[in-house]
C-alpha cells in the first residue's frame, strides 16, 4: 500500500504558514523597536511576510518532504527571537524562558539554530545600550548559550562526533577556503534574483574561480561584507538584517562538512529572512511622497515572485519532471540519471532506462548503481547470464553492496545454485540487518533445500519489519504447512489475504490447510 505522501506535503505547507506569520509578527516586533514613530510598520511587515511567502527559491524546502527540518527550525528561531524582542520591549519574564526553551527545540530540528544567541547579540547591538547593561545581557546570554551545550553534548554521545564528515571533497584547504566567497556570493544571488534554480547546483571547489561567473559571485560576497562592515557603526537595523542573512548561511559554507551537491537552495529559507527585513526596513524608511511607488514595486515584484514559484512547483510534480529538470541544468551529474533511470524503469520505460544507465556510466565508469539496475533489467528479460555479470561488476566495484548480494542471490535462485545464492543473502543481511527482502529471499533459499525451521525464522524477521506482506505471509503459512503446523498456517493465509484479498496463491493454501487440518 506504500504511504500517502498527501499528509506530509499538507505538513510541509503548514508549517511554512506558520512560518510567514512569525515573520509578519516577528517583523512587526523589531520595526517597533527601530522605528517607533513611524505608522506605515504592519504595512511594511505584511509585505515582507507576503514576499517571503511567495519568494521562488523556497519552493525546494515546501515541496520536497525531507526538507522539513528547515521549516521547523526557521519556525522555532522565529519564536525565540519573536520572544526575545518581546521580552525586552516589555520585560515579560515568562517570554523570555519561552525564547530559550524554542531555541532549544529549534537546535534538535537542525544544527544551523545554533547561530541563534549570535542574532540576539547582534539584535541587542543594534538597539543599543543604557549604561551597566553589558553584565545584565551577558547573564542573559548565557541560558541560550548553555541549551546549546547542552545539545552538542546529546549530539556527541548519540553520534559519538560533534561533526559528521560529509563526503570528501578533492580540493585542498586553501582552495575550500577560497571557495567559501563564491559560494556565499552564488546564494545572494539567488535570494536577490531567484532565476534558473536548480535542485542539484553544481559547486565545484578551487574551480570555482577560474570562471567569470565565479569571480562575479566572489566580487558580489565581498561586497556584501564591505556592507556588513559599514552598517555596524552606521545603522543598526540593517546590519542586523544582513546578519541575519550570513549567520545562518555560516554552517553552509563549512565545504567539507556537507555533501557532493555544496550549494542546495534550501539553506537560504531562514536566511531569506533577514533579506526581506531589510525590505520592510527600506519601505518603513520610505517618505510619504514615495509610499504609492514603492507600493506598486513590492506588487509587481510579488507578482513575479508568484508567477515563479507556480512554474517551479510543475518541476516538483513527478519524478521525470524534476530528475529531467535537473538534468537540463546540470547534465553532468551520473546520480541524477541513475535516478532518472529507475523512475523509467519502474514505469517500464526499459530503453529510456538503460539509455540514462549508459550515460551515469560514460561519466563515471566506476559507478556501482548503473550496473546494478542494468542488471534489474537483463533479469526482467531473462537475460540471467548477462544480470549475473552486472551484479557481479556491480560488486567488483563497491563489494559492500547490499542491493547487489541480494540480486545476485536471486539470480542464483534462478540458476537453482542455491548455496551461492544463501551465501550473497546472508551477505546482503550482513551489511544490511534490516533488509525486508533479503530476510524473505533467505527464507525461501532455506525452504527450498528443505531447512525449514531455518525458513521460518527469516520470515519472521520480514513480518516484523514488514508486518503487511502478503507474500511473506503467504510463504510462511506454506512453511508451516510442510511442517504440519496447521493452525498456524490457516493463520498465516488468513492474514495474507486480509492484506491481499485478490491473491489467488493465499485463498488455494488457505484450503488446501484447512482441507489437511481436519
Amino acid at each position: 500500500a506504500g504511504i500517502d505522501p498527501k499528509a506530509f506535503h499538507l505538513m510541509n505547507i503548514l508549517l511554512n504558514t506558520l512560518v510567514c506569520v512569525m515573520v509578519f509578527m516577528t517583523t512587526v516586533k523589531l520595526l517597533e523597536q527601530f522605528l517607533p514613530s513611524q505608522k506605515n510598520i504592519i504595512f511594511s511587515a505584511f509585505a515582507a511576510s507576503v514576499l517571503f511567502a511567495t519568494h521562488p527559491v523556497h519552493t525546494e524546502v515546501v515541496a520536497w518532504i525531507a526538507a522539513v527540518p528547515e521549516l521547523t527550525y526557521s519556525l522555532f528561531c522565529l519564536l525565540s527571537l519573536y520572544l526575545y524582542a518581546l521580552d525586552r520591549q516589555n520585560g515579560r519574564t515568562g517570554c523570555y524562558v519561552l525564547s530559550v526553551a524554542a531555541f532549544f527545540i529549534a537546535t534538535f530540528c537542525k544544527e544551523p539554530a545554533l547561530v541563534l544567541p549570535i542574532v540576539l547579540i547582534s539584535y541587542d547591538y543594534c538597539l543599543g545600550k543604557t549604561k551597566g547593561e553589558n553584565l545584565v545581557r551577558f547573564r542573559r546570554y548565557i541560558p541560550f548559550f548553555a541549551a546549546a551545550v547542552i545539545y552538542l553534548s546529546i549530539r556527541a554521545f548519540a553520534l559519538g562526533q560533534l561533526i559528521q564528515a560529509g563526503k570528501q571533497h578533492q580540493a585542498g584547504a586553501q582552495d575550500m577556503l577560497i571557495s567559501v566567497f563564491p559560494l556565499l556570493g552564488e546564494y545572494l544571488a539567488k535570494m536577490l534574483w531567484p532565476v534558473n534554480l536548480n535542485a542539484y547546483t553544481v559547486f565545484t571547489p578551487g574551480a570555482s574561480l577560474m570562471h567569470l561567473q565565479g569571480l562575479v559571485a566572489a566580487a558580489g560576497a565581498l561586497m556584501f561584507l564591505i556592507c556588513l562592515a559599514i552598517s555596524f557603526k552606521k545603522s543598526g537595523p540593517i546590519y542586523l538584517g544582513l546578519s541575519l542573512v550570513l549567520l545562518p548561511l555560516v554552517p553552509a559554507l563549512y565545504i567539507p562538512a556537507l555533501p557532493e551537491n555544496i550549494f542546495a537552495e534550501r539553506y537560504l529559507y531562514f536566511p531569506s529572512f533577514g533579506f526581506v527585513f531589510l525590505i520592510a526596513f527600506v519601505l518603513t524608511k520610505a517618505k510619504r511622497g514615495m509610499a504609492t511607488g514603492t507600493a506598486l514595486c513590492v506588487i509587481a515584484v510579488t507578482l513575479l515572485y508568484a508567477f515563479g514559484t507556480v512554474m517551479r512547483n510543475t518541476v516538483w510534480k513527478d519524478n521525470v519532471s524534476f530528475y529531467s529538470d535537473v538534468l537540463s541544468k546540470s547534465p553532468n551529474v551520473p546520480m541524477m540519471h541513475v535516478n532518472l533511470g529507475w523512475t523509467y524503469f519502474k514505469m517500464g520505460r526499459i530503453n529510456d532506462a538503460l539509455r540514462e544507465y549508459n550515460i551515469a556510466l560514460a561519466i563515471k565508469p566506476d559507478l556501482a548503481d548503473p550496473h546494478n539496475n542494468i542488471g534489474l533489467i537483463y533479469e526482467r528479460q531473462n537475460l540471467v547470464n548477462q544480470a549475473l555479470q552486472e551484479y557481479k561488476t556491480a560488486l567488483a566495484l563497491d563489494p559492500d553492496y547490499p542491493a547487489a548480494h541480494n540480486n545476485l542471490g536471486n539470480v542464483y535462485m534462478r540458476l537453482n545454485r542455491v548455496g551461492e545464492a544463501i551465501q550473497e543473502f546472508q551477505t546482503a543481511l550482513r551489511l544490511s540487518p534490516r533488509y525486508t527482502a533479503a530476510h524473505f529471499n533467505l527464507g525461501n533459499a532455506y525452504a527450498r533445500n528443505g531447512l525449514l525451521n531455518e525458513a521460518v525464522r527469516e520470515y519472521k524477521a520480514a513480518i516484523e519489519l514488514e508486518p503487511d506482506d502478503a507474500d511473506v505471509r503467504n510463504n510462511l503459512g506454506v512453511t508451516y504447512l510442510n511442517l504440519n503446523r496447521h493452525n498456524e498456517a490457516v493463520e498465516q493465509f488468513m492474514i495474507a489475504l486480509k492484506h491481499a484479498p485478490g491473491s489467488l496463491p493465499a485463498r488455494q493454501n488457505l484450503e488446501r490447510a484447512r482441507a489437511r487440518g481436519l
